[in-house]
């Protein structure tokens, strides 16, 4: 066995024993997420400099990392890593970053592809009501994010200017992490291929970020 492979091992076997030991070493991982997930890079990047290198099989130390690789080609295959051997926490956000790379690379079929797995596997922040048995299940409805804000009135500034453009749209309220987000949905088209048409010119003629919605 080669140096490379034994100290990747053993620091493999170190970030376990952590993991299993010592209660704060799982509390410190939860951190950084919750951290991303609010969008506080500053201090995301600070704590992120405080971890030692991942190890070849921690998958999470590596998103974190990659989060601040400045060569896009490089990250990029980093982040291949983390969607084909990450858990399904790991693939979604990985996913996320690979779609808006490819978009912005020109390679749409292949956003699209992340962006489908995207809203395939999403898990729902609420569970649904059982729906009697009885009953014919209806096909689920695509909206169009093209926007969260902190700030109602931010939201209400995106749905005016669409207003404007005689794009329909509304302000719903979503709760994220225990923190209330203003977003503003466009409703999509009848199925998902379709509505990712649909936001993708949205998103060449007002140069909006988007995120699909399945309800």
């Amino acid at each position: 066995m080669n140096t490379f492979k034994f100290n990747s091992i053993s620091v493999g076997l170190i970030v376990l024993f952590l993991g299993i030991s010592f209660p704060g070493y799982a509390q410190q991982r939860e951190n950084l997420y919750k951290l991303y997930e609010q969008n506080q890079l500053q201090a995301l990047e600070e704590s992120v400099k405080r971890l030692p290198p991942a190890a070849e099989s921690d998958y999470e130390g590596l998103f974190f990392q990659t989060l601040f690789v400045k060569d896009g080609e490089q990250a990029e295959q980093k982040y291949l890593a983390i969607f084909e051997h990450g858990s399904p926490r790991l693939k979604l956000l990985a996913a996320e970053k690979l779609m808006a790379y490819f978009y912005a690379a020109g390679y749409y079929v292949t956003s699209e592809k992340y962006q489908k797995y995207i809203v395939e596997h999403e898990i729902p922040e609420t569970a649904e009501p059982q729906t009697p048995a009885k009953q014919e299940l209806a096909p689920p409805k695509y909206y169009i994010q093209v926007g969260a804000f902190g700030l109602a009135e931010n939201a209400k500034q995106r749905v005016s200017f669409l207003k404007t453009q005689d794009v329909k749209s509304q302000l719903v309220e979503r709760n994220v992490n225990g923190k209330t987000l203003y977003c503003v949905w466009i409703d999509g088209k009848t199925d998902l291929d379709k509505s990712l048409e649909y936001a993708n010119k949205i998103k060449q003629k007002y140069d909006l970020e988007f995120q699909i919605m399945k309800k």
